[in-house]
């Protein structure tokens, strides 16, 4: 069985480099700042998510968790170790 990626070649793009240089300059835009947010202490905690998302459908259904910011003296949690950034939704402008 093949658990590989896919060769480049399978999916071909139809981004030139340029949008593609602009994207990834973009994404990288948007981890900085979620990771400073998190550092600010601005986030929700994902056990707060997991219980929220559990009770939709439910009789019991619980508001959105409030993103609050959680100031510690111990390193701010990293996105990997369960932080779920928070951002209002804005739409995409037109390029």
């Amino acid at each position: 069985m093949d658990t590989g990626a896919p060769p480049r070649d399978k999916y071909p793009s139809s981004e030139t480099e340029a949008e593609k240089q602009r994207r990834i300059a973009h994404e990288a835009e948007l981890i900085a700042e979620a990771d400073a947010e998190i550092a600010a202490g601005l986030f929700i905690d994902s056990a707060d998510v997991k219980v929220w998302i559990d009770s939709i459908g439910t009789d019991h259904e619980l508001p959105v968790p409030d993103a609050t910011f959680r100031l510690s003296l111990t390193r701010p949690p990293s996105r990997s170790a369960g932080a779920v950034r928070v951002r209002a939704w804005q739409p995409e402008s037109p390029r």
